[in-house]
C-alpha cells in the first residue's frame, strides 16, 4: 500500500525522511557478558567487525553498560505479598534511591565516559493503569489507608495520580543524575519506548500503550538515547514477514516518540538479540537482515546487541557464539556499515513506496555456514534476502 494512503501515512514519511538525511554511521555496540567464555579459553572478539566492544570484553567496561534494576526501585512480588524498598512509589525513598545509583555510577564508568549507559527496569511502568493488578491494589489500599472515608472512584483518582507521579520521580531522577554525572554518556531506558505488538503480523502499536507513550514522553525528553527492543520470536505462527513488520512497529514508534519529543536527532539504538526469544536457535540470515538490516535501512544511528550467560555456560555454547558471531553476525554488521545509503533517495523517488529496495548481497564461504552447530534455518548466503519496509 503506497505510504500516503494508509491511516499512519506520516509515520511514514518521517522514516522517508529519515533515510533520506541519513549520512550518519551506523554504530552497534556488544552488549554480551562474553568474557565468560574465557575461562573455556575461548576468546571473541566483534571489534574487528567494527562493532564496539568493551576493552577486554569486560562487563561493565570503557564503551558499552547496562544498569539491571538500577537504584533502589520499589517492587513487590508478583503476589503482592513481599514489598522491597516500600513496594510502591508512594511508598519509596527517592534520596536513598538516588544516592545507591550513584555510587554505581562512580564505581563502574570512568568519569569521561561517552558511551552508551542503558537503565534496566521491567518491574513496571510509570503509569498505574499500564502495570500489574497487585501494583493497583497496593496503590489503591495506599490511599485507602490515608483517606477511609473517601469513596471508590475518588480513591481510583488518587491512585492513579500518586502512583504516575512518584513513579516519574524515581525513573526520572536516575536520568538527571545519570547525566550530571557523566554528560558524555547516552543514557535512556531499555524498552522505551514500549509497542506491545505481540501477535504475528502487528505491525503497528496498541492504541492504549501510545497514548501511555505519548504521556510520558518526559521520559523521552528526559533521555540522550532511546534503547527500545527488537528482539523476536520464531514460533506460535510468526513468519519473517511477521517478524519484520514486527520489528518496523517497533521502530516507527521510537521515531514517533523522538518527533513527539522534540528531539527528532536523539539516537535511536535498538535492543537486538542474536536469538529467538522462544528457543535456543540463532536468527536464520533472512531475520538477521530484517532486524538489524532495517535498522540501517531506516536510517537510525546503530543498535545494541544484548546476550545473557545462558548462552555462555558451557564450551559448546561458547564455540556456537564464537562461530555465528564471527561468519554471520560479523560480517553482516560490517556490511551494513559499509553499506552506502546515498543510493537509495534515487531508489525511492523513483517509486515512492519504502520496500523492496536494498539486497544485502552478503556473501559467505559454505564451509563456515555447514560448520556452525546452529544453522539448520539459516542460509547460506545473504544474497538472495530483500530487506522489505512497506508501510501496509
Amino acid at each position: 500500500m503506497e505510504c500516503f494512503m494508509v491511516a499512519h501515512a506520516w509515520l511514514c514519511v518521517v522514516v522517508l525522511l529519515a533515510v533520506l538525511s541519513s549520512a550518519s554511521a551506523f554504530t552497534v555496540y556488544w552488549n554480551v557478558p562474553s568474557y565468560l567464555c574465557s575461562k573455556f579459553g575461548i576468546h571473541i572478539n566483534v571489534s574487528k567487525f567494527g562493532i564496539v566492544q568493551n576493552t577486554d570484553d569486560l562487563f561493565y567496561g570503557d564503551k558499552v553498560n547496562i544498569f539491571y534494576n538500577p537504584g533502589l526501585f520499589p517492587t513487590l512480588a508478583p503476589d503482592g505479598s513481599v514489598r522491597v524498598n516500600g513496594g510502591i512509589p508512594q511508598r519509596g525513598n527517592l534520596t536513598a534511591h538516588v544516592t545507591a545509583f550513584t555510587a554505581k555510577v562512580n564505581k563502574h564508568l570512568p568519569h569521561n565516559y561517552g558511551g552508551i549507559a542503558v537503565l534496566d527496569f521491567e518491574a513496571y511502568y510509570p503509569s498505574l493503569r499500564m502495570n500489574p493488578p497487585e501494583y493497583q491494589e497496593a496503590s489503591r489500599s495506599w490511599v485507602t489507608a490515608a483517606h477511609p472515608d473517601w469513596s471508590p472512584q475518588r480513591v481510583e483518582d488518587e491512585a492513579q495520580r500518586s502512583f504516575n507521579d512518584t513513579a516519574r520521580e524515581f525513573f526520572e531522577a536516575l536520568l538527571w543524575m545519570g547525566r550530571e554525572l557523566r554528560p558524555g554518556a547516552l543514557w535512556g531506558y531499555y524498552h522505551y519506548p514500549y509497542c506491545h505488538n505481540y501477535h504475528p503480523g502487528d505491525a503497528h502499536c496498541q492504541p492504549q500503550v501510545q497514548e501511555h507513550n505519548n504521556a510520558s514522553v518526559w521520559l523521552i525528553q528526559g533521555s540522550t538515547a532511546l534503547y527500545p527492543s527488537i528482539y523476536v520470536t520464531e514460533k506460535i505462527g510468526w513468519s519473517p514477514r511477521a517478524r519484520r513488520l514486527q520489528v518496523r512497529g517497533r521502530l516507527t514508534e521510537a521515531v514517533r516518540m523522538a518527533y513527539v519529543a522534540h528531539t527528532p536527532n536523539m539516537p535511536i539504538l535498538p535492543y537486538f538479540w542474536y536469538r529467538y526469544h522462544d528457543t535456543v536457535q540463532y536468527l536464520s540470515g533472512l531475520d538477521l537482515v530484517n532486524t538489524l538490516g532495517l535498522v540501517r535501512v531506516m536510517g537510525l544511528q546503530g543498535a545494541v546487541i544484548w546476550g545473557g550467560g545462558m548462552d555462555m555456560a558451557s564450551k559448546g555454547q561458547c564455540s556456537d557464539l564464537k562461530m555465528y558471531a564471527e561468519t554471520r553476525l560479523g560480517p553482516l554488521i560490517k556490511y551494513l556499515n559499509d553499506l552506502p545509503l546515498s543510493s537509495l533517495p534515487r531508489l525511492l523517488r523513483s517509486r515512492m513506496r519504502l520496500h523492496s529496495f536494498v539486497n544485502f548481497a552478503l556473501r559467505q564461504p559454505s564451509s563456515t555456514v555447514h560448520n556452525q552447530p546452529h544453522t539448520s534455518e539459516i542460509q547460506p548466503s545473504y544474497g538472495s534476502d530483500m530487506i522489505k519496509v512497506d508501510c501496509g
